[in-house]
């Protein structure tokens, strides 16, 4: 009878531990479903984010090249010495015209016009067609503000005669320093767009306004990414940017972020198809600009529940057969439970004694192990000694390499030093010539009664002016070899401006010329000036030896 209890209690509890067990495998299955479901969708949008950065950027560069090419336009005209005379001179705007209608042609333009400092057009490509520039007043465009103001400027706009969207180079043209006009260039959009077979997705290119003038769907055109004040809309409308369209903002439902990327979801409309559509949008911004690209995520959420649904089944298939094989199991153990009972008891004699005479070896190892750990403390000791050693080795070296890094800086010292002496010597040297002949010219003035306050006067201007030179030249290398002590905000123009004019004759004996172009404006750097000096010098010292060197060998002409 106990027997019996005993069998019904084991088999109740067996039922409610299979179905607790049931219970937690459906919960843990459910959970590692949501959880992969999750983490596919985060998986799914990081791909299509990483594939959008990766057009975006490749489109960036194409952008930028096409951008620099359309702004060199403009300086091929301002820099025409016929289009600069035409600009006092209006006999000569027919050949200006004809100028700009063949320049205009080979470099595949809408149009190039010149206008004079009051913002009218005096000379255009189009200057034979219905609708030509020439006469008409484009002073309120923004491009032109800023070039007549000596920056050069570029601009998308609509055409005020074409009605035709394109942007503008432009570029202020000078005579003897003074802007006397503006060359202006009109630049057809359709070659910073590519076709959906260069970009995957829907690209987006919006002004410094977030006014989208270009893009590879037609319908995104005049739209913006972001709400305008109407403060920026009135300023639009003033310059005549876009005409007369209205300018709206994307049907953005909802802005979410997953995974870092950013999803935007339109509404329903004529850009979508009358659908909801969710993106993920990417930006990059250069030269004033904002470059969006638009990828669609499309049914990812449809998608991904269908393979959750289908590796629900596969999980809930393996469950059943795992479960009726734990069940399997479970019986076969507890047959086998009640046979090894019987056995259990023999076995624990058995091991009784195994035990004792496991005890008495442990007892042997556990001596043997002391006498170890007596013999590591002494090799321990040992090794602390030799790492004693070798710190005090290690000092030793470091000592006598900081010695060697002294004697380098030295020598580095002591070649710069001759440098400046050769370069002192050779700007003294003309000045010393010009106080002898004076000197010389004032003991002729005196032999010849030429002696007058006035020459004596001009003479010792003259003198005093070539030993300020030079003593300016002593301040100027005095203070090139002094380390600067704190940190300055200084010019790095001016930096290299001054070695330039420091070691420039030393140099063109040498017959190498430093020059520094292209370099316009400031470039202000936080650091040390006379240090950045001297690894400018080091490095222009360098490439003359280099220079020198291919001279010598025959790889350079000895005039070059």
């Amino acid at each position: 009878m106990s027997d019996n209890g005993n069998a019904d209690t084991g088999e109740a509890r067996y039922k409610l531990a299979l179905v607790l067990f049931t219970i937690v495998m459906l919960g843990v299955g459910s959970f590692g479903l949501w959880i992969a479901s999750e983490w596919t969708k985060d998986k799914a949008i990081g791909n299509i984010r990483q594939q959008a950065r990766h057009h975006l950027e490749l489109y960036n560069i194409y952008l930028v090249n096409r951008i620099s090419t359309f702004s060199s336009y403009p300086v091929i005209l301002a820099e025409n010495s016929l289009i600069i005379n035409s600009l006092n001179n209006p006999a000569d705007a027919g050949a200006v015209n004809s100028y700009l209608s063949q320049f205009n042609s080979s470099v595949g333009a809408n149009a190039s016009y010149i206008l004079n400092k009051d913002g009218v057009a005096v000379a255009a490509s189009n200057w034979d067609d219905k609708d030509s520039f020439v006469g008409r007043d484009y002073s309120f465009r923004p491009y032109f503000k800023k070039a007549i103001n000596g920056v050069p400027a570029g601009y998308a706009a609509m055409g005020v005669t074409s009605r035709k969207t394109g942007y503008y180079a432009a570029y202020p043209i000078r005579k003897d320093g003074v802007v006397i006009g503006v060359a202006v260039v009109k630049n057809k959009l359709d070659s910073l767009e590519l076709g959906t077979e260069e970009i995957m997705g829907t690209l987006l290119i919006a002004d410094e306004n977030d006014v989208i003038f270009a893009s590879n769907d037609d319908m995104f055109d005049f739209h913006t990414v972001h709400k305008l004040t109407d403060e920026v809309l009135s300023k639009i409308k003033e310059s005549k940017q876009y005409g007369d369209i209205e300018i709206i903002p994307l049907p953005i439902k909802s802005d979410t972020t997953r995974n870092g990327a950013k999803i935007i979801t339109l509404s329903p409309s004529d850009l979508t198809e009358k659908q909801q559509v969710s993106y993920v949008i990417e930006t990059l911004h250069t030269r004033g600009w904002s470059v969006y690209l638009l990828s669609e995520i499309g049914d990812l959420d449809k998608k991904i529940a269908i393979n959750m649904a289908i590796a629900a089944s596969g999980v809930v298939a393996m469950f059943v057969v795992v479960l009726l094989l734990v069940n399997l199991r479970i019986k076969y153990a507890h047959k086998k439970m009640a046979r090894n009972n019987k056995e259990l008891e023999q076995k624990v004699s058995e091991r009784t004694n195994e035990l004792n005479e496991t005890n008495g070896r442990l007892l042997v190892e556990l001596m043997e192990r002391k006498r170890l750990e007596n013999a590591l403390k002494i090799k321990t000791d040992e090794l602390q000694n030799i790492n004693e050693h070798l710190m005090e080795l290690v000092e030793r070296e470091v000592s006598a390499s900081r010695n060697k890094e002294q004697m380098l800086t030295q020598q580095s010292r002591m070649a710069a030093m001759g440098e400046m002496i050769g370069s002192i010597a050779h700007q003294w040297r003309q000045h010393i010539n010009a106080i002898g002949l004076i000197v010389q010219d004032l003991v002729d003035a005196s032999l010849h009664g030429e002696m007058s306050h006035e020459y004596l006067e001009t003479e010792v201007q003259s003198t005093m002016g070539h030993i300020g030179f030079m003593s300016q030249t002593i301040d100027d290398f005095r203070d090139f070899l002094k380390p600067s002590k704190k940190m300055l905000s200084f010019d790095v123009k001016v930096a290299i401006e001054t070695i330039m004019s420091m070691f420039g004759g030393i140099f063109k004996k040498d017959n190498c010329l430093m020059s520094l172009e292209n370099y316009e404006g400031q470039y202000m750097a936080a650091g040390y000036p006379n240090e950045f000096k001297q690894v400018v010098l080091n490095i222009v010292n360098n490439a003359r030896d280099a220079i020198i060197s291919s001279r010598n060998r025959g790889l350079l002409d000895r005039n070059t």
